[in-house]
């Protein structure tokens, strides 16, 4: 599992007419690797996927703690390299956060 941030930029003018940009807001970004998954476990994901609703992401394990966090998973990457074998790969699911 990899975590990230987004930065939300903004352009501004000033007073003087010149214009910059600013960080208005910053979300995370949660991206989930797998090495093989059956061919059920991918049809669930793809069903969370596929009801394009926000979801709640929660990670509690040992020393990594994420707090409940509202995200949308967005599915990055799928490589079937076993045709019509019963395990296909999937190398990144990204969950992103909700603002």
């Amino acid at each position: 599992m990899r975590r990230e941030q987004i930065f939300i930029k903004q352009d501004v003018t000033t007073l003087s007419g010149r214009t910059g940009r600013d960080v208005v807001g910053r979300k995370e970004r949660f991206i989930i690797g797998w090495g093989l998954l059956s061919s059920d476990e991918l049809s669930d994901i793809i069903a969370l996927v596929e009801q394009d609703t926000p979801l709640n992401f929660e990670v509690r394990d040992g020393d990594l703690q994420i707090k409940p966090t509202s995200v949308i998973p967005v599915i990055k990457r799928v490589t079937y390299r076993i045709p019509g074998g019963d395990y296909i790969p999937i190398t990144q699911l990204e969950l992103v956060e909700v603002t």
